[in-house]
């Protein structure tokens, strides 16, 4: 813009010169060429910073809309299922449909979804502040076994409905990742263990050291899945989540943001699975602190 604006300057000032006054001189010349560039440079200056600060408000607000989307799409699904079922329980129990020992079994199965919701809802909440006000992660070192055991007995309840065995291996390692994003990433994969294998069936959970990565290991022996879906989910792209055995929904929200979650941190998410075979999803992290190497 400046090169143009002393560039136009000059042509005019040499046409005039010429039609004019037969010639031109040097310092003419020298002030069509100065006069321009003081003014052009600073309006130039000031219309980029200007370009640059509407480029970053939007890409400030792409941002903000692919997180309500995210967020609406997630309360559409995983948290307007279990709250519906609960009004539906209150209205039958109410109505007197159904009886005082009915609406006891009944209670009991709310308040074990209710308890994975609360759960969720503190994950979804996690993540819009980490998203929002694009705060870094905080590692740290800690024991996983105190955390796993917790995230196990919130899904207590849930086993015991369908009759799951639970195995468990080794649970004592120490790795260094953020504590709540880790908590989210085993969350979600031991829900969707839950979630995919039927009743009687069997979940085990371990953590496994080798030279460079420590592993936590959930395994079932449920639908298991195609070579497809896993490459479907593995790279965060066009990846639909399934009706679990008992019909229950989702929308992928949990597995793609477990995965961000782990590759902001030197992880990874590895997959093996066969259909009707069941599945087994490592969460492998670095043994020593990497972050920024």
């Amino acid at each position: 813009m400046v090169v143009l604006s002393v560039v136009i300057s000059e042509i005019i000032y040499i046409v005039i010169g010429y039609l004019l006054f037969g010639e031109v001189e040097p310092i003419g010349i020298f002030f069509s060429f100065i006069i321009p560039s003081a003014i052009a440079y600073p309006i130039s200056s000031a219309k980029l910073k200007q370009l640059a600060k509407i480029e970053a408000q939007k890409e400030e607000l792409e941002h903000l809309d692919r997180i309500n989307k995210r967020l609406f799409s997630t309360i559409a699904h995983d948290i307007r299922s279990p709250i519906s079922s609960a009004s539906m329980l209150i209205d039958l129990t109410l109505s007197g449909t159904l009886s005082v020992k009915e609406s006891r079994v009944q209670l009991k199965e709310v308040s074990s979804n209710i308890s994975v919701l609360l759960a969720f809802l503190d994950d979804l909440l996690l993540w819009s502040k980490y998203q929002i006000e694009k705060k870094p992660l905080k590692p740290e070192h800690f024991q996983t076994e105190e955390l796993l055991l917790q995230l196990i007995q919130l899904y207590k309840k849930v086993i015991s409905q369908k009759n799951i065995e639970l195995k468990l291996g080794n649970l004592n390692s120490t790795i260094y990742m953020d504590k709540g994003s880790y908590s989210f990433v085993v969350r979600n994969i031991l829900h969707n263990a839950i979630k995919y294998t039927s009743e009687n069936g069997l979940i085990e959970i371990s953590t496994k050291e080798t030279d460079q990565h420590i592993q936590t290991i959930i395994k079932d022996d449920g639908v298991g899945m195609e070579t497809k879906k896993i490459g479907s989910i593995l790279s965060k792209k066009d990846y639909k989540s399934s009706k679990g055995t008992n019909q229950e929904s989702g929308t992928g929200f949990g597995l793609r943001t477990a995965i961000e979650y782990l590759e902001e941190q030197n992880g990874e998410l590895q997959i093996v699975s066969n259909l009707n075979e069941g599945t087994k999803i490592s969460i492998v992290l670095p043994k020593k602190d990497t972050l920024g190497t």
